[in-house]
Formats: C-alpha cells, sequence, structure tokens
C-alpha cells in the first residue's frame, strides 16, 4: 500500500498512525513523495538505494546533489534507471552539442558532433 502513487505526502501527514512502510519498497519507492517530504522527515527509516529513492522518479538531482553523503544506488538499478536524473543528463549533453555546432563551420563535422551526442 505504501508505494501506491495514489498515497499522497498529505495523506501519510493525515494518517500518522497507520503503519507505513518507509522502507524499500514502500513510501521511498512512491512516486507521489517529492524531495521536499524526504527532507521534511529526516527520522524516518528512508531506503536510499535500489527499490527506493535512488529509483523513485520524483527525486531530483538537486536532491542527489544535496544528498551525497546518503546510500545512493549509482548503478543501473537505481540512479541510472531513475527518469529525472537521465533526463538533466541528455539536456546537458544536447546543450553541449548546440554549443559545438555554433563554433564549428564544416557540415561534416557538425553531424559527427549530432551523431555523438544523440
Amino acid at each position: 500500500l505504501s508505494m501506491n502513487p495514489s498515497i499522497t505526502p498529505e495523506f501519510v501527514r493525515a494518517n500518522p498512525d497507520k503503519p507505513w512502510d518507509w522502507g524499500r519498497r514502500g513510501l521511498s519507492a512512491n512516486p507521489s513523495i517529492t524531495p521536499e517530504f524526504v527532507r521534511v522527515n529526516p527520522d524516518k527509516d528512508w531506503h536510499w538505494g535500489k527499490w527506493g529513492l535512488s529509483e523513485n522518479p520524483s527525486i531530483t538531482p538537486e536532491f542527489v546533489r544535496a544528498n551525497l553523503d546518503k546510500e545512493w544506488d549509482w548503478g543501473e538499478g537505481g540512479l541510472s534507471r531513475n527518469t529525472m536524473v537521465i533526463a538533466e543528463r541528455r539536456i546537458k549533453d544536447r546543450a553541449r552539442c548546440y554549443h559545438i555546432v555554433d563554433q564549428l563551420c564544416d557540415v561534416s563535422d557538425v553531424n559527427r558532433c549530432i551523431s555523438e551526442f544523440l
């Protein structure tokens, strides 16, 4: 039940007497749980690794950077699967490519650059 996306931070706050599963495959993996909710509840038993906050699509790159001391799963079962983290990396790669394209004159170099980064 804790992992159900219909369970929101507001619902959890309104029902503190319930036996919430804060850890692995529980609220930590619930996509409705926000970084702010995690931040204001540091005393809870959050699971930072695989099947927890590392895979939670609500967790932002900024939140990860602010909590580098936590036990994140940096591999393909964790942050590498997190859509928010992946999206930021792709945006940065494309921005770098467009900057390089602006600096190039030769069309063949432009095509090579686009192929490398996309």
